[in-house]
């Protein structure tokens, strides 16, 4: 779809560019409500798929760098939520039992999440 578009707005078929892609492209996702870092994974996948078209002949290779040349979204601000230290996940691990088979269940879930990086506020749900 999004490479459709692409193509459709720079070239007059495959292999012809019509177009240089900055001056004419200013929003080249239409993907305004989606996190910057869904939107950089969405044009790798695009930017990959274009490598991919070009290697096998159905994209000329400069309409493919061309695609390739297309910025990511740039991320600002910081990351939300209440973020545990290391003391703090090491006392959160600690809480359950050690010595039952629930608590060394429990601790295998604590391990994981707390490998995962997962914020204060989903540990809680």
């Amino acid at each position: 779809m999004v490479v459709d578009a692409f193509v459709g707005r720079h070239s007059v078929g495959f292999g012809v560019r019509a177009t240089a892609l900055a001056p004419s492209c200013p929003d080249p996702l239409p993907l305004r409500s989606l996190a910057p870092g869904t939107i950089n994974v969405r044009m790798a996948a695009v930017r990959r798929l274009a490598y991919e078209a070009a290697d096998s002949g159905l994209l000329s290779p400069e309409l493919a760098a061309d695609i390739h040349r297309v910025k990511g979204v740039r991320k600002l601000g910081s990351r939300l939520g209440n973020w545990l230290t290391a003391r703090e996940a090491s006392v959160l691990w600690q809480l359950p039992d050690g010595q039952t088979l629930t608590g060394k269940r429990n601790r295998a879930i604590l391990a994981i999440l707390l490998g995962w990086g997962c914020a204060v506020a989903s540990l809680r749900n």
